[in-house]
């Protein structure tokens, strides 16, 4: 797979704005620094008395929205996404360097309910993305990196 690129290559590679909008290469990618939520099982209840999980996915859901408007980037109907998970911070600094940039695989968080997130953050119906690639990495920050598929 050659689209596993570091954190700071992606950084360098999209060149953040001034105002904080990721710029979009040229390859369709667009990253953008933020650390990664899931999408939650929400109830009636989350209408008057939200979790903190639940505000802190509406609060990501919205800074994507703006990144992406801001960017003026469009999600075709085939999407390859790239989670960079940040490491928690009780890690030691040698297991932290050994899994940077290793997949995720003992995360806690589901790479499906991450994808989810960020598409509900784009579309109000996402019915039309039939092709979805969604892949999770540990870093030292977090990010989320969206490709269109041709």
């Amino acid at each position: 797979m050659d689209s596993l690129i570091s954190i700071d290559e992606a950084l360098r590679r999209c060149k953040l704005r001034e105002d904080g909008a990721p710029a979009v290469q040229a390859n369709n990618w667009i990253f953008i620094k933020v650390d990664p939520v899931t999408a939650p099982r929400q109830s009636q209840r989350s209408r008057w008395k939200p979790t903190l999980h639940e505000l802190k996915y509406r609060a990501y859901r919205d800074e994507l929205k703006l990144k992406f408007r801001a960017a003026q980037f469009q999600l075709a109907d085939q999407v390859e996404m790239i989670f960079y998970l940040p490491m928690p911070k009780s890690w030691s600094k040698r297991r932290k360097k050994e899994l940077d940039n290793k997949p995720a695989r003992t995360s806690p968080k589901d790479t499906d309910n991450l994808a989810k997130a960020v598409l509900d953050a784009i579309f109000k119906d996402d019915r039309h993305v039939w092709r979805l690639v969604a892949t999770k990495y540990w870093s030292y920050d977090g990010g989320v990196m969206v490709k269109n598929l041709e």
